[in-house]
């Protein structure tokens, strides 16, 4: 079967490819259908760094495929359990929300931020600052908070609620919160691609002054921590986080 004409007939055109179709892996090295190898540094898109093939990690995917597939969360398992526990016990967190993307982690964000000031009887707080040239994903909400208007470009009208400020600009900033809002902060190590900006500093996109904005009493800060292990501290560390009660880790 030709791989690439065949997905080009069948799959729906959303993602511009590269052309090359991947058969197989091996360790940090893939290889094509043509038997060229390649140095796999893009670990789908920054989401797995485990490498291919590697043997204990098959092992296990092999005996849990013996025991339980998929049973959804309306069960407990044992693994999903054990798994929460550890990030509890290793992170800031209380508790924890299992994701499948980026984009329904942000999603989750956006709408704990509303419930947060809803049942605090302050509906009116529900905007959201984001910053110029942010990605944040391709859900309608996620697609809101994104900073680029490439990335909008045809989904108008996009939902209500979310403000833009440039990166890096404390009084914009500043001047955007006011006294209103949540402040919903996605902090990433390095921007991923051309398109989008470089962080305030090497580490952070929350700079000294947009972390005393959003210190300030009242104002809600959500932090999804990608990157775990890869470049910074597993899901920031010990850190103390802004709202009351218990700590959630997207």
């Amino acid at each position: 079967m030709d791989i690439k004409h065949t997905a080009d007939q069948v799959i729906a055109n959303t993602y511009a490819r590269y052309p090359l179709a991947l058969v197989r892996g091996e360790g940090s090295t893939v290889y094509d259908d043509q038997g060229r190898a390649y140095l796999d540094l893009i670990a789908g898109i920054a989401v797995c760094n485990l490498g291919h093939s590697h043997p204990r990690l098959a092992a296990v995917l092999a005996e849990q495929a013996r025991v339980l597939w998929h049973v959804s969360n309306l069960f407990y398992t044992g693994p999903q359990a054990e798994l929460a526990q550890w990030l509890t016990d290793h992170s800031f967190a209380d508790r924890v929300f299992f994701a499948n993307s980026g984009a329904e982690a942000n999603e989750a964000a956006i709408k704990l931020a509303r419930k947060y000031f809803k049942d605090k009887g302050e509906p009116h707080r529900f905007r959201v600052v984001s910053m110029q040239q942010s990605f944040h994903g391709r859900t309608m909400a996620t697609l809101s908070a994104t900073g680029q208007d490439k990335v909008r470009k045809g989904f108008d009208p996009t939902l209500e609620g979310f403000d833009f400020v440039p990166f890096n600009d404390i009084c914009a900033l500043r001047a955007a919160v006011g006294t209103m809002l949540p402040v919903l902060v996605r902090r990433i190590p390095v921007a991923r691609n051309a398109s989008e900006r470089r962080p305030a500093s090497d580490d952070s996109v929350v700079s000294p002054g947009q972390k005393g904005i959003a210190r300030r009493p009242g104002i809600g800060k959500i932090e999804r921590r990608p990157g775990n292990q890869r470049l910074e501290t597993l899901v920031g560390g010990k850190a103390p986080h802004p709202f009351e009660g218990r700590n959630v880790a997207l």
